[in-house]
């Protein structure tokens, strides 16, 4: 019977290491995931500031046209010359407006990254605590078990007549 318990011991002890080890894994990644985080929001920041450089970029651009547009109406004879500097305009506002659509989405992607990532460590540290509060109970039921075994040995002794 003392042997049964010292396996059964045995086994509880290995299966407590893995268990820490386990959770000591699940602590490391989510540390990862903390830093991982961190360094998405600094990139999220440093595509929202360039996002709004580029939309002052836009508005200079938007002054830019209308300026133009009122130079075009008053100086007939450089018709074609601010039709040309025109045209360029709208290409580049293309282009910006282009690039401001593509941040954003870059923005959207990374706030949706941040989001996961924060649900994946919330999650990890559920995890965790639920696997500490199986430990705790698996303790307690071994600790009884063995309490109980004490007693039923200590019965077939007296059944027996051993001291």
């Amino acid at each position: 019977m003392s042997d049964d318990n010292n396996r059964m011991l045995q086994i509880l002890l290995r299966l407590d290491e893995n268990m820490r080890a386990q959770n000591d894994q699940i602590f490391m990644l989510a540390e990862d995931m903390r830093g991982q985080r961190a360094e998405l929001r600094s990139q999220g920041e440093q595509l929202r500031l360039q996002g709004e450089e580029l939309r002052s970029h836009r508005e200079t651009l938007n002054v830019l046209i209308e300026q133009v547009g009122i130079l075009g109406t008053g100086l007939q004879s450089n018709r074609q010359e601010i039709h040309a500097l025109s045209e360029r305009m709208l290409i580049m506002r293309t282009e910006l407006m282009s690039r401001m659509d593509r941040l954003q989405d870059s923005i959207t992607m990374i706030r949706d990254d941040v989001t996961v990532n924060d649900k994946t460590a919330d999650r990890a540290l559920d995890m965790n605590e639920h696997t500490r509060a199986e430990v705790r109970s698996l303790g307690e039921v071994v600790t009884a078990m063995s309490y109980q075994i004490q007693r039923l040995q200590a019965d077939v002794r007296a059944l027996k007549g051993d001291p």
